[in-house]
């Protein structure tokens, strides 16, 4: 009877560890799921962080890109106008002049 109880302690003492091991083997599984998790939400938010700066920067140069297209139509049709206003000047100071140009 003493060595049953004694093979039925050993049994239990033998079940306890194991249920700890598991046990801890479960906590540091559980850690590295959670860290594992934490890294690639930071990289996910870096992600986030890198899209968002890159349309930045488009919408500013797509501002300054529009800005430019409108300057250059502005000096397009500045120069347009000056010279309309220089043929009708030649055509006025000199009227033999042919303003028909085949280009």
């Amino acid at each position: 009877m003493v060595h049953h109880l004694c093979v039925r302690a050993c049994v239990q003492v033998k079940l306890m560890r194991q249920l700890q091991e598991e046990a801890q083997k479960s906590r540091q599984s559980e850690q590295r799921n959670r860290k594992a998790i934490a890294q690639l939400q930071k990289q996910q938010r870096a992600k986030e962080s890198k899209i968002q700066s890159l349309e930045a920067e488009k919408n500013k140069k797509e501002v300054i890109l529009k800005r430019k297209m409108e300057e250059v139509r502005c000096v397009r049709k500045t120069r347009r106008l000056s010279d309309e206003v220089t043929l009708t000047t030649l055509t006025t100071s000199f009227p033999s002049v042919n303003t028909n140009f085949d280009l």
